[in-house]
């Protein structure tokens, strides 16, 4: 099993019990589940499948996507330099589909980067715009670079601070909030994060997520969605 951080280990077992908590560690031991999404735009599911018949493993009931051999690098395969498929995990998936889209609305995605949601929210307001925001630099860069690789003609990425954000007033229909978080959710998947862990992350990022969880409520019209979600 990985090295968790000591304290990360001692909040799990005080949260789940002595039985649960062996349990969840015990998930590490594991590899973590790959998922490879189709993008409508380009391809179409069933090409996809055919493609990587001899990698995937089962789909992905409440979307256009599966899950394949975690082990299998994809990054260099033509169709994902053409960008007919992208990869995200199922569980990031939920959130932009939580929405019921009309085909013309203003949608923001506050925190946007590498831009899986934003994809998704995209390819459903066909005659809407998506404005895909990050706010960290070299971050938006890699944003820009998958609604490209994607062919998404209908977003716009901007990288400047949910404050900044709010001068444009309460003129979104739906407003997405994917907040920074602690990255405990990822520690399976990128052992780095686990350095990057320290016993007041939780706290620093309530205060983030509660700041950026105002600015959004500034910036949706009355009668609007907003959807909140962090790992």
């Amino acid at each position: 099993m990985i090295n968790l951080p000591h304290k990360f280990v001692q909040n799990m077992e005080a949260l789940l019990g002595n039985t649960q908590s062996a349990k969840f560690f015990n998930c590490y031991n594991e590899p973590y589940i790959k998922c490879m999404r189709v993008n409508t735009l380009k391809a179409q599911k069933n090409n996809v499948k055919q493609a990587f018949s001899s990698i995937i493993n089962s789909e992905v009931d409440y979307e256009n996507a599966f899950i394949v051999d975690s082990e299998i690098k994809i990054g260099s395969h033509p169709y994902h330099h053409a960008g007919a498929i992208y990869m995200q995990e199922a569980s990031a998936m939920l959130p932009a589909l939580t929405i019921s889209y009309n085909a013309d609305d203003l949608v923001l995605d506050m925190c946007s980067s590498p831009g899986g949601k934003s994809s998704q929210i995209a390819l459903r307001i066909p005659n809407g715009t998506l404005v895909s925001n990050e706010i960290i630099t070299n971050r938006a860069i890699v944003l820009k670079e998958n609604i490209e690789r994607l062919g998404l003609t209908n977003v716009i990425v901007t990288s400047t601070t949910p404050e900044n954000l709010t001068r444009l007033g309460a003129i979104f229909d739906k407003v997405i909030v994917d907040a920074p978080c602690s990255g405990e959710g990822i520690f399976r998947k990128e052992p780095n994060s686990i350095k990057q862990w320290h016993e007041n992350i939780n706290e620093l990022n309530k205060e983030r997520q509660l700041s950026i969880l105002a600015c959004a409520a500034q910036l949706c019209r009355d009668g609007g969605q907003i959807v909140y979600s962090t790992c």
